[in-house]
């Protein structure tokens, strides 16, 4: 059974804010309803959306192999750090411009950047259980010294479990080692330089260039993507009020890592380059990650002692855990279970704050209005011609155009008087 809910998660909260793009934009693209409303293209891509998915994908790739030195030599843990994070973003860069690369040449080059992603997961992951038990130990450490009656040593429960789990997990951490170097040196001898040349990427970047052919093609694709990230998240909120609900709140971190990686791809694209709202949704997929950080340490100390209590103990078994480490297992997740508690309601808060601060609505606006001049589609027509070519298209009859007129001018009302809940500018008037 789940708890009641935490506080009130629909403070502030709006549904997804739907704006209507440019019907202007040139090109036939199928309409697709997102979150924010855009209309997205899939046709064959223009010059400037594939020069731009090259630089961004090829800069991602020198970034994952810069670190495969560090990441060989095993002796610091940033260098496997950067690389799992260049590794997403590669994936992240592949699986948005994907309509750039041919259907064989993305699934193969996706596929070994998955694999050597996965092998980075499980790495980085035990890193990070192992410095959490290096910063326990050192807390729990001051224990250690302390008599008893009798001048007795106390042996601290807590410190013999962590012991033991660190144990364990430097065994499990070298055995993903010999995986992250077999899973390297298979992406080496693939020389995703080559393959990328053969899929067809053009090598200059859309930056460089003033003046763009069709960059409604771009800025089209970034409000389509960013806004099915932001679908997805904002589909778990209801999950959020269920403290309970571990595996929905595993899934928003995701979501929230997809929004973040997407903002990331297009924010050159952008006069500011999305760097609040990146670093909003950064703060969530922190806090969402501590908290599964907590859960996982939960979920294996729990089945830890289940097996140790539905086994029977004979005197060979010299590697499980005595007395004293089970009863310190118990007061460690006792411990993450109280940290979770803690974290859940930091969480919860900051997507209160985010709902309370309009970010949502901000950042609809930013992705449809806010592109640099040399994204941004230019009209050649201004907004006295399309409307009158407008009025011009709904003069079929006197009954119609009388109709339309008065169906304008309610709509336009309406919009006037909620201006304070949806934040349009007048630009969206005219389009009404």
């Amino acid at each position: 059974m789940m708890d009641e809910p935490y506080g009130s998660m629909n403070e502030g909260m709006n549904p997804a804010i739907t704006v209507g793009y440019r019907n202007t934009v040139p090109g036939r693209f199928p309409s697709r309803n997102t979150a924010l409303g855009v209309n997205a293209e899939a046709q064959v891509p223009s010059g400037i959306l594939c020069r731009f998915a090259a630089a961004y994908i090829l800069a991602s790739l020198e970034k994952f192999l810069a670190e495969s030195g560090g990441v060989r030599a095993g002796d610091d843990i940033e260098p496997l750090h950067r690389m799992r994070v260049a590794s997403r973003r590669l994936r992240a860069g592949l699986r948005t411009f994907r309509v750039c690369i041919p259907g064989k040449y993305y699934r193969r080059i996706y596929s070994e950047t998955q694999a050597i992603t996965r092998a980075l997961g499980e790495a980085r992951d035990a890193d990070v259980q192992i410095a959490f038990l290096k910063k326990a130990r050192k807390k729990a450490s001051v224990t250690r010294g302390q008599t008893g009656k009798g001048g007795a040593n106390i042996q601290d429960p807590l410190l013999e479990a962590i012991e033991f789990l660190y144990g364990r997990l430097r065994k499990d951490r070298s055995r993903f080692q010999k995986n992250v170097l077999v899973a390297l040196e298979k992406v080496e001898k693939k020389n995703l330089h080559e393959f990328l040349d053969r899929a067809g990427l053009p090598h200059s970047p859309a930056t460089n260039r003033r003046r763009q052919r069709n960059p409604s093609s771009l800025t089209c694709l970034a409000a389509d993507q960013i806004g099915r990230c932001y679908a997805d998240l904002v589909a778990y909120e209801p999950w959020l009020q269920y403290p309970d609900a571990t595996a929905e709140h595993h899934a928003m971190r995701i979501a929230a890592k997809n929004l973040r990686y997407t903002m990331e791809v297009f924010a050159p694209v952008y006069r500011l380059g999305l760097r609040k709202y990146i670093s909003r949704i950064a703060r969530l997929q922190k806090l969402l990650g501590d908290l599964h950080d907590t859960d996982v340490w939960i979920d294996t100390v729990t089945l830890l002692l289940l097996k140790e209590r539905s086994r029977p103990r004979s005197p060979r078994d010299s590697n499980r855990p005595g007395p004293s480490v089970i009863a310190g297992l118990k007061v460690f997740q006792n411990h993450r279970e109280r940290d979770r508690k803690r974290l859940y309601r930091k969480a919860v808060q900051h997507w209160n704050s985010l709902s309370r601060a309009h970010f949502w609505e901000d950042l609809t606006r930013e992705v449809l209005e806010n592109q640099r001049v040399r994204y941004r589609y230019q009209s050649s027509l201004s907004d006295t011609e399309v409307r009158e070519n407008v009025q011009k298209a709904m003069r079929t009859s006197q009954e119609i155009e009388a109709h339309s007129r008065h169906v304008a001018m309610l709509s336009l009302q309406l919009f006037d008087h909620l201006m304070e809940i949806h934040h349009l500018s007048k630009r969206e008037r005219t389009w009404l």
